[in-house]
């Protein structure tokens, strides 16, 4: 008995080993203004979306188009509603994302990870008409190689890095990225004036064309401590848990039939 006391004891500190604290972040992402331009027309800048009647938080609208946006962790939602009585089209192989002063090309829903690079058909939304889609950067989507042992495999897969870093570590494998005072530092650096930005070209059926850039501020990021399992560490540490186990029930059998 003491000696399978002993076992669960040996393991639960090894496996006790396995974890530390990490940090990991939120974020508010707010539309703060927006930017139009049309052939042959000066640049219109609306810098005040409050002052725009029946208009919500994270929405924007004028004689073209209402559009609402929900910001998530790895890319950005929208509902975009056409208001005019002819046919719009959202060139996304023209459409881009700016993420802390880095550019990307975008790609929507539907449209597959592999995929990302290749020409992206207009959507087109008809009057009066609503798309329902996303903004996705297609920087921020890379292929993890696959890992494999004898002991255990993981295999490869299709992943997304978030919009905004909110995580110390690498998930799964708790590598620490940044300690604790410099991704507090980031965060702080973050909501002192990070920005977001996406443009977005519309055309008609006779191409006339608006481009439209949402800008949104980056806001109240907040730190917080979380206790994270190293995988590789935990896989270890089981084995080391077997053979100990192991060794005991055999020391265990041998003592039982002397």
């Amino acid at each position: 008995m003491k000696k399978l006391l002993f076992t669960i004891a040996i393991g639960s500190l090894l496996m006790a080993s396995c974890t530390s604290t990490r940090y990991t972040a939120t974020y508010d992402v707010e539309l703060s203004n927006v930017k139009k331009t049309e052939k042959g027309k000066p640049t219109i800048s609306v810098g005040s979306l409050d002052t725009i009647k029946g208009v919500g938080k994270n929405c924007y609208s004028d004689s073209t188009i209402k559009v609402c946006f929900t910001p998530t962790k790895k890319d950005i939602g929208f509902t975009l509603t056409n208001l005019t009585d002819e046919n719009l089209k959202l060139v996304w192989d023209e459409s881009l994302i700016t993420t802390i002063g880095s550019q990307s090309r975008v790609m929507h829903d539907g449209i597959k990870f592999i995929d990302r690079n290749s020409f992206q058909r207009p959507s087109v939304i008809y009057p009066n008409q609503t798309l329902n889609d996303i903004v996705t950067p297609t920087e921020n989507v890379y292929w993890r190689d696959g890992v494999y042992s004898q002991y255990s495999s993981t295999p490869g897969g299709w992943e997304q890095k978030p919009l905004i870093l909110d995580k110390s570590y690498v998930e799964g494998y708790g590598t620490e990225v940044m300690d604790s005072t410099e991704f507090t530092n980031f965060v702080k650096s973050m909501s002192d004036g990070g920005t977001i930005n996406i443009n977005l070209p519309l055309t008609t059926d006779d191409n006339k064309r608006k481009d439209y850039q949402f800008n949104f501020d980056i806001n109240n990021g907040k730190v917080y401590p979380v206790e994270v399992v190293d995988k590789k560490k935990s896989t270890t540490v089981g084995y080391v848990v077997a053979i100990v186990s192991g060794v005991l029930t055999y020391m265990l059998t041998m003592s039982a039939l002397n």
